[in-house]
């Protein structure tokens, strides 16, 4: 079986272990695979080293820096960007419960 040879920048990241498939992908995050392909196009750095759209590679510390970039809430700092942190909690929590009564639950 043939390796695919990777470009000299992916050798250069200290021969760190990397994740080769969307299914390594998705457990390195306990999510399913369409889960983790959806979040490529949001930006998430997955790599193809060549025309084959097939062969991907994620370096681990790329997607946990991602991650926490994209994926995390808000700091408290940041909050009153957010809409509904400017409508205060009460308003807010009458809202949550509006749409929890409308869950078929």
């Amino acid at each position: 079986m043939l390796k695919p040879v990777l470009p000299l920048s992916v050798c250069a990241i200290n021969q760190r272990e990397l994740l080769t498939c969307w299914k390594e992908i998705a457990a390195f995050f306990g999510k399913g695979i369409r889960t983790v392909q959806r979040w490529e196009k949001m930006g998430m750095p997955v790599h193809r080293p060549c025309q084959d759209r097939s062969v991907i590679f994620a370096d681990p510390e790329e997607l946990k820096g991602w991650h926490c970039r994209e994926l995390t809430l808000p700091k408290a700092e940041n909050a009153s960007s957010y809409p509904l942190a400017s409508i205060g909690p009460g308003l807010a929590l009458r809202v949550a419960i509006c749409f929890a009564s409308l869950s078929p639950w």
